[in-house]
């Protein structure tokens, strides 16, 4: 039976080849959820990075608040009327806005690093390092995009800012007015980004398209690619065709040795020995004593000759 198109040729027969399933096929939650905490992974170390250099900013600052402290000298004792209590109440001031000016620049970089990596990595490739990992790849709606696999650069800028507001952006705001002393709008803002993370993950687990709201507003799904799957295919095939190459090399040489004729062609025991056959191990043969003449001396007493 000639073999199908698209099946693959190994040097013992064909075997067909599966179609992968259609790329366009919605991203299933596991993946997704493996993408996202991948990604949440890296916006951590982000996290780690920064506040290890804020913390060492604030350390800096205060250690230069209480060198200032320490070097006040009599005259601005004297020039505060006695209010030593303010002097000391303004220096902790001073400590205590530039801690919290140095708090609010961390947040805002760790805010700023995440839409950035969201935006170059949906821009540049269509995922980010979760969703590649996970075999994952954001794409424009098919009947918006005409055919295209890319994002736009506005679509990445939606997709990105969504993202990053509904994981980092309002829960650094809600920290910022937590550490401001705006206590009420704090808890507000804090219920309002638990509501937009779930109004953006929960469509991710039902409908159609399991778009979440950065989908939405970005006109972007989540699709799974098949990058894995097509790479085994492609080695499957090369490594038939290796076999498939072999067995003709194979072939082509048995022939030259038996003369220009094919195996099947000659009779048993007719040709020249096979050159790639291995060679037939010898029958065991018994030992045999030395030869007449010196005996070594370290030859065993049975092989040694009787004694005449």
């Amino acid at each position: 039976m000639p073999p199908a198109p698209g099946d693959v040729m190994h040097p013992g027969g064909v075997a067909p080849v599966a179609d992968a399933p259609s790329p366009d096929a919605p991203a299933p939650v596991l993946r997704r959820f493996a993408a996202w905490a991948l990604d949440g992974a890296v916006v951590f170390g982000l996290f780690l990075l920064i506040g290890g250099f804020s913390y060492a900013r604030i350390a800096d600052h205060l250690r230069a608040e209480s060198t200032q402290m320490a070097a006040l000298g009599p005259w601005d004792i004297v020039s505060s009327h006695g209010d030593v209590t303010g002097l000391a109440r303004g220096a902790a001031t001073d400590a205590w806005n530039g801690t919290v000016s140095i708090v609010v620049q961390g947040f805002v970089l760790l805010v700023l690093a995440q839409l950035v990596y969201q935006f170059t990595a949906l821009a540049w490739r269509g995922r980010t390092l979760g969703k590649a990992v996970a075999g994952l790849q954001v794409r424009p709606l098919p009947e918006r995009a005409a055919g295209a696999v890319r994002l736009r650069k506005g679509q990445a800028l939606r997709r990105a800012t969504v993202t990053t507001l509904s994981e980092s952006g309002l829960y650094a705001v809600a920290c910022v007015l937590l550490l401001l002393g705006e206590f009420l709008l704090a808890f507000a803002c804090w219920l309002l980004a638990v509501l937009v993370f779930a109004a953006n993950a929960l469509p991710t687990v039902a409908g159609r398209k399991r778009r979440a709201l950065s989908d939405r507003m970005g006109g972007t799904v989540v699709v799974r690619t098949h990058v894995l799957r097509d790479v085994a295919r492609a080695a499957r095939r090369a490594t038939a065709e290796q076999g498939r190459r072999l067995q003709s090399a194979y072939a082509d040489r048995r022939a030259l040795a038996s003369g220009g004729r094919t195996p099947d062609a000659l009779g048993p025991g007719q040709g020249a020995a096979d050159p790639l056959a291995l060679p037939q191990a010898q029958p065991y043969q018994p030992h045999q004593p030395y030869p007449p003449g010196p005996v070594p001396p370290w030859a065993a007493p049975q092989d040694r000759p009787p004694a005449s």
